[in-house]
């Protein structure tokens, strides 16, 4: 049972509570720590404006008295007065301490990646394949584009803004992440550049071993795709379209070219059918709006990946 638990957090689900877990007790503490030295702070100043000592029994100057005060609380007898309405006697410090903690709420912890969904797609020339793997040309989720299949992908990494990334091999020639078998979890690091032309660039850098992904080098294709999130978590949580924008979906075309009298073509583009993906790196012949566009694809979008030289 022990080993299990702890075979558990090592997956990426495992981490990511005991990520999540240790953000949320440095926090608390944190904010313990700041509570009880305001409190020594108070009884000082308090102490000085009516020519007092104030704590200074516990520790050089009375540091130590928080702590002390701590456990007085932990030690006290837990006594609810018999005439008393219950509910209010417990309400009454909660309405005082809720407020104060959720303070912390607006203190963005989460990753510098936002809400954002990036696929990496890694296709490993023949020969180069690791062994039991195989190569898909499917997206990642059930997204409206595929792969070429020059270009097929043996080993996907998603970086994913909301929840745990992943680095996965496919279970066939048409699995996605969730048909696939898991290769461990990528290191991610996501760090803000100098702001510059109005916009702030970020850099996103993704660590794996060579031991399992191969070393990379000429014929080795990378496609890269960039997809909004909607917040729901699990294996396809991008953000999809709508015919103009939406409080929680992109739109095909704005309001504004849609209601033109000769819209471009793409506006009469079911949302449904659009590919949901926002940025891609094609090769360098290869033009970006041309590529995810479904109206000079209409047998199907499908995206080519950069090739080593």
């Amino acid at each position: 049972m022990i080993q299990a638990i702890i075979d558990w957090f090592g997956t990426a689900a495992g981490q990511f509570v005991l990520f999540s877990a240790v953000k949320i007790l440095c926090v608390f503490s944190v904010l313990m720590f700041i509570v009880a030295y305001a409190v020594w702070v108070e009884r000082k100043v308090s102490a000085a404006i009516q020519d007092r000592h104030g704590p200074n029994r516990v520790g050089p100057f009375g540091l130590l008295q928080p702590a002390a005060d701590a456990i007085k609380a932990f030690l006290k007898e837990d006594f609810t007065p018999a005439h008393v309405r219950k509910a209010y006697y417990w309400l009454a410090p909660a309405i005082v301490m809720i407020p104060s903690l959720l303070t912390v709420a607006i203190i963005p912890f989460g990753s510098l990646l936002g809400a954002q969904l990036i696929d990496l797609y890694i296709h490993a020339p023949a020969g180069s394949v690791p062994a039991g793997e195989t190569q898909s040309t499917a997206a990642a989720g059930g997204w409206n584009y595929s792969l070429a299949p020059a270009d097929a992908w043996n080993q996907l990494i998603e970086v994913d803004g909301f929840g745990t990334d992943d680095w996965v091999t496919p279970g066939s020639a048409t699995s996605g992440l969730s048909g696939s078998s898991s290769l461990g979890t990528p290191q991610v690091s996501v760090a803000q550049l100098s702001p510059s032309g109005g916009s702030t660039p970020g850099l996103v850098t993704i660590t794996v071993p060579t031991s399992v992904l191969g070393t990379p080098g000429s014929g080795w294709t990378f496609t890269v795709t960039l997809t909004g999130q909607n917040g729901e978590g699990g294996n396809d949580d991008a953000r999809t379209f709508a015919a103009t924008p939406q409080a929680y979906d992109f739109g095909v075309c704005s309001a504004a070219v849609a209601s033109e009298p000769s819209p471009p073509a793409i506006c009469a583009v079911s949302p449904a059918s659009v590919p949901i993906v926002m940025d891609t790196i094609p090769p360098a012949t290869v033009n970006v709006q041309t590529e995810l566009d479904p109206t000079v694809n209409p047998s199907g979008v499908a995206l080519q990946g950069v090739t080593v030289p």
